[in-house]
């Protein structure tokens, strides 16, 4: 096996690893919170505000972040 292929399947095999680090650590804060704090908000949510903006509420790992998005052109 060529040296550029192992730096590649080592790379990949640590990213793989990471991505499911972190989605572990999202099930176990979301259930955690559901069971320990009877919390039921969403990890992600998307919210229409009454002046047809929206929001991106997000809620995971003590982060509650509010992301606006854009509003849709209009024809």
């Amino acid at each position: 096996m060529s040296k550029n292929k192992r730096y590649f399947i080592g790379s990949f095999w640590i990213t793989i690893s990471l991505i499911f680090l972190l989605a572990g650590l999202c099930t176990v804060d979301y259930h955690t919170r559901r069971i320990g704090f009877g919390n039921d908000t969403p990890i992600a949510q998307l919210i229409s505000l009454p002046t047809g903006r929206s929001v991106l509420q997000i809620h995971i790992l003590g982060l509650d972040l509010d992301l606006p998005l854009p509003s849709k052109a209009q024809p």
